[in-house]
């Protein structure tokens, strides 16, 4: 097994054995309350397996949806939610110190400070070890999960036992039973880190030779969702005839890791007996998808849905309705809609 498929395996362990949620693409995050959308939480980081790297996503953090939830939930405003900086700033600084380097273009979370993500190749593990320990130990105790369980919605579980230990530790065995030792602690010269080091990692992520492909990707995803909303307007004509429907869109200002940010554009749906229905986009990239947008019935926790964007080849998309893991996606038409709308205005 190389150490790329050693390391996405012991992610995955990490996040199950310490009660954290793993969704598909996959991240390790504090879950938000039952009652809400079963893949959301607070990030704390991503294992990317097409890249085969360890990656955050400092941008999850100050999404409006993510800060309308933290008041939904816990009863925090903004205001006070955004005292979470501090946090995570530390959190992302003990996270070098383990050998994670900065990329993309900084994120001003807040509007308190730019704030790097930052990744860490599988193969840099391949002779440090140790550190995979020391991002188990800081996963499962860093300020930002001592947050989650002080306002009491989470509580990491396992504290004093260590996936590391059974997958790298004295615990493993091979397979003749022979206890075999952990890989010797090696200074692995990838590990070293200077402000230079550090400068030349982050200017190279932001080379324009990854734009291309990106660009591509992020003008269909734009378009995908223009178009989407015109099906929406188009199945739902005769309601908006008749005034019991009003339509309007609102510009977002969407984060990507790597590339910064860009606009899209919310589709919100006014329907008569004061109902609010709205079509976030939230991301690309996400759970097996181009991307993934958020369709909301406001003032009700429980009404919460995806529609994700699935590229079905020959540059041909379609999108489909996901309410849960525990049940099979929908493809997303004027009757999926309708079903969906008449349930939530008649609960």
């Amino acid at each position: 097994m190389s150490i790329e498929e050693k390391v996405e395996r012991f992610a995955r362990q990490v996040i199950r054995h310490h009660g954290f949620r793993l969704n598909e693409g996959f991240a390790c995050l504090v879950p938000d309350t039952k009652s809400y959308a079963p893949n959301e939480g607070l990030f704390l980081w991503v294992f990317s397996v097409r890249r085969k790297r360890f990656e955050t996503r400092l941008e999850k953090f100050h999404l409006a949806p993510r800060i309308k939830r933290m008041e939904n939930m816990l009863g925090l405003p903004e205001q006070e939610y955004s005292k979470l900086y501090v946090s995570i700033e530390s959190y992302m600084e003990s996270l070098k110190n383990i050998g994670f380097s900065d990329i993309g273009k900084g994120v001003d979370l807040f509007c308190k400070g730019k704030l790097y993500n930052l990744q860490a190749d599988a193969e840099l593990f391949e002779n440090n070890l140790e550190a995979l320990k020391k991002l188990e130990e800081l996963t499962i105790k860093n300020p930002i999960v001592d947050f989650a369980e002080d306002c009491g919605y989470f509580k990491v579980k396992n504290k004093k036992t260590l996936v590391w230990d059974e997958v790298f530790g004295t615990k493993s065995t091979t397979a003749g039973g022979q206890h075999k030792k952990a890989s010797p602690k090696h200074k692995s010269r990838m590990f070293t880190r200077t402000p230079l080091s550090d400068k030349l990692k982050r200017l190279a992520t932001q080379q324009p030779v990854l734009m291309p492909d990106w660009e591509k990707k992020q003008a269909v995803w734009i378009k995908q969702i223009k178009e989407v909303y015109k099906k929406v307007e188009l199945w739902l004509s005769e309601h908006v005839k008749s005034g019991y429907i009003t339509l309007s869109t609102h510009k977002v200002v969407l984060s990507d890791s790597i590339n910064g940010d860009y606009e899209v554009t919310s589709l919100e749906l006014d329907i008569v007996g004061e109902h609010q229905v709205v079509f976030q986009p939230v991301e690309m990239n996400i759970l097996d998808a181009v991307g993934r947008v958020d369709l909301q019935h406001r003032g009700s926790n429980a009404h919460n849905v995806m529609l994700l964007l699935v590229d079905k080849g020959k540059n041909q998309f379609g999108w489909t309705l996901w309410k849960s893991l525990n049940e099979e996606r929908q493809p997303f038409n004027k009757g999926t809609l309708e079903a969906l709308l008449n349930q939530w205005i008649g609960d």
